[in-house]
C-alpha cells in the first residue's frame, strides 16, 4: 500500500513530511518527481502540484482535499481499504463489460457537490463488494464524459 506525490523541486512540504507519522509502518510514503518520468505522469494526469494519490493493484484514487496532514491521512486510510478506483479511457470500456453491475461516479473537481460525493462513494464500495465502484475526473476525462 503506497501513495505517491508529485515534486516540483525542493524538500516534501511540511504536511507531507507529517502524514508520515499519521499513516504508521504498514504504509510506505513515497516521493515520484515528474521530471524524471513525464510519461508517468501524463498517463496519471498529473497536473498539478503536490498531487496526492493512493495507487492500487486495480487503479489509482486520487485526493482532493485540503493538503492538512490528518485529513490526507484519512483519505489514504480509507482509500487504502476501499475498491474505488479512478478510471481513465483505457479502464473504463473494462469496467462496462463486467458481468456484475458497475457504479460510475462522473465528476469535476471544482464541482462543491461532486466532491461531497467522492467519500461516500467510496464508502459505498467499501460496503457492497459485489459491486464495482469507479469514478471518471471530467476535468481529464472530458471525452469520456461526454459521450
Amino acid at each position: 500500500k503506497q501513495w505517491y506525490q508529485r515534486r516540483v523541486r525542493g524538500q516534501l512540504p511540511l504536511e507531507f513530511i507529517r502524514l508520515r507519522g499519521h499513516l504508521g509502518q504498514n504504509n510506505k510514503v513515497y516521493q515520484f518527481n515528474c521530471g524524471d518520468d513525464a510519461q508517468k505522469c501524463e498517463s496519471l494526469h498529473i497536473s498539478r502540484h503536490p498531487t496526492l494519490m493512493v495507487l492500487k493493484e486495480a487503479g489509482y484514487e486520487r485526493y482532493h482535499g485540503s493538503m492538512d496532514g490528518s485529513d490526507m491521512a484519512v483519505f489514504i486510510t480509507a482509500s487504502i481499504s476501499s475498491p474505488l478506483i479512478e478510471l481513465s479511457p483505457s479502464h473504463f470500456p473494462a469496467v462496462t463489460r463486467l458481468p456484475t453491475a458497475s457504479v460510475v461516479d462522473f465528476f469535476a473537481p471544482w464541482c462543491p457537490p461532486c466532491m461531497e460525493l467522492l467519500p461516500e462513494l467510496s464508502e459505498a464500495a467499501r460496503q457492497l463488494p459485489h459491486l464495482t465502484f469507479g469514478s471518471v475526473d471530467c476535468s481529464h476525462h472530458s471525452d469520456l464524459c461526454t459521450k
